[in-house]
């Protein structure tokens, strides 16, 4: 992973999860590919999600990354989320949150809680929606922004208005690489046109020489 990590009440997990995806500019796997591997991220970032995890809620977890990913994105570019992404998480918060009912019932009184407790990848799901609220609400939002590495398909909560990619070692390395290949490369391209245009006027001197040696009586 290669954002800092969560703080205690997880306001950064939404990118955390979106983060889990693998990005081939980076070289990196699918963090979530199976349920062994589900268990163990969340172990680290929510242990509070518990387990053992079945495969419909692995499903569940990577189709909401992809909502999440999405909405990520629209925070991103100061745009209009899409409608089904922006529905699955205020599904998530709706269908989680505990609320009250009253209730008249055997002749009494009585408050009824809808919602409720939660488990397993539920867990995760209310609170990467409540995290996506706390980022896109927040006075930290101008820190979220896409990496900036070529190709990466990361997010970051920078640090500073400089920091531009998910890691300095990986996509920070990689960019500082190609700009110094790039470098070189204008350096030697215009030492070889300097090289032919000084060859070619040696070339001319010489013709010129060889014409006026030949013109004289």
């Amino acid at each position: 992973m290669k954002e800092p990590g969560t703080t205690p009440n997880h306001s950064w997990l939404a990118v955390h999860l979106a983060n889990t995806v693998g990005c081939p500019s980076c070289g990196g796997q699918d963090a979530l590919e199976s349920r062994t591997e589900l268990t163990r991220w969340l172990r680290r970032v929510l242990p509070e999600a518990g387990g053992p995890f079945t495969r419909r809620d692995l499903d569940q977890v990577r189709g909401f990354r992809d909502q999440v990913r999405a909405i990520l994105q629209a925070l991103t570019e100061d745009a209009a989320p899409p409608p089904d992404a922006l529905h699955a998480v205020n599904r998530a918060l709706a269908k989680h949150v505990a609320r009250p009912r009253l209730r008249w019932r055997d002749r009494s009184w009585r408050v009824e809680q809808l919602g409720g407790p939660v488990q397993g990848a539920e867990v995760l799901v209310r609170a990467v929606a409540v995290s996506l609220i706390a980022i896109a609400t927040g006075p930290d939002r101008h820190m979220l922004r896409p990496c900036a590495g070529p190709g990466c398909v990361h997010f970051l909560r920078a640090r500073s208005s400089s920091q531009r990619w998910c890691s300095s070692e990986g996509c920070g390395n990689r960019v500082r690489v190609q700009r110094h290949y790039q470098k070189q490369h204008r350096g030697r391209s215009g030492r070889t046109r300097t090289k032919a245009k000084t060859s070619a006027r040696s070339r001319s001197a010489h013709a010129g020489a060889t014409r006026t040696e030949r013109s004289r009586p």
